[in-house]
């Protein structure tokens, strides 16, 4: 097997170029792969061109993850992806860096974050240790959104008019932000923060003997000047006539009550009562 030999991007993060910051993710690396003579093989990885462009101010470790412990995941660039209810760090273990996406995402600035070792519970159980990414910065944090119209599980009657807004937690993420709202049954609905629509439409059971409409999702997506994206979802049930839902009497769901399904009541008569036939 080849050898992999992985090389982490270092970048200088003052003015004076005296300090050297690490740029983490999957765009900070490169890796160099060796034969069995260590001659270089190949390599794999392709680090973007850096120009600096501005200086921004920067929170320290304590502020940055206040917000991790008011928002949670949402502010995070890499979510953990595990269930838990509770996240411990150590502020001293912290450390600052540069985020980088892989190359195959588009990316016009590296983010500036802190990484802190995490150490994620349920029901006081570790159920992972990770290390954590939260940007030092509230421009460079993803938007939190928040849907707000309808009420979630509110249940409305077909053609009956529905609100719909969110909002948008102010100081987080870069203005102006672009909305994209759908529906699981609907597809796409708005492109506004705020709509009415009478145009919802019945989920229906498929082949279910229970006519009883379904709960769909709304959902809607944020996305800020800088890129960033949030979503937020949630769950409403329209009420009115499923059409399509099978006669319980249609046994072989052909859309006809026939001698066919009687056939099928007769079997179950005889192999599924305890029915033994004439005596």
């Amino acid at each position: 097997q080849n050898t992999n030999v992985g090389y982490a991007r270092e970048i200088f993060a003052d003015s004076r170029e005296t300090i050297k910051v690490s740029v983490a993710g999957a765009g900070a690396r490169l890796n160099v792969y060796l034969a069995e003579d260590e001659s270089i093989m190949g390599a794999r990885g392709n680090w973007r061109k850096i120009q600096k462009t501005s200086v921004i101010a920067v929170n320290n470790a304590v502020t940055t993850w206040s917000f991790f412990d008011t928002y949670g995941e949402k502010v995070a660039i890499e979510p953990a992806l595990v269930e838990y209810d509770e996240a411990i760090t150590d502020y001293a273990t912290a450390t600052q860096s540069y985020y980088e996406y892989s190359s195959h995402r588009q990316q016009t600035e590296l983010i500036p974050c802190w990484k802190f070792e995490v150490d994620y519970y349920l029901d006081d159980e570790l159920v992972l240790a990770a290390n954590t990414f939260i940007p030092a910065a509230q421009s460079y944090m993803p938007p939190v959104v928040e849907i707000i119209k309808p009420a979630e599980f509110k249940t409305f009657e077909h053609g009956e008019m529905a609100d719909v807004d969110c909002q948008v937690e102010a100081g987080l993420g870069t203005p102006p932000y672009s909305y994209d709202w759908d529906s699981s049954v609907d597809g796409f609905l708005s492109t506004q923060k705020a709509f009415q629509t009478d145009s919802l439409s019945v989920r229906c059971p498929d082949e279910s003997l229970d006519c009883t409409p379904l709960p769909h999702a709304i959902t809607v997506t944020v996305t800020d000047a800088k890129g960033f994206q949030a979503t937020d979802t949630i769950l409403i049930t329209v009420n009115g006539p499923c059409d399509e839902c099978a006669d319980p009497a249609d046994l072989d769901h052909s859309g006809t009550v026939d001698m066919i399904d009687f056939a099928h009541w007769a079997d179950r008569y005889l192999t599924q009562t305890g029915h033994t036939g004439p005596r």
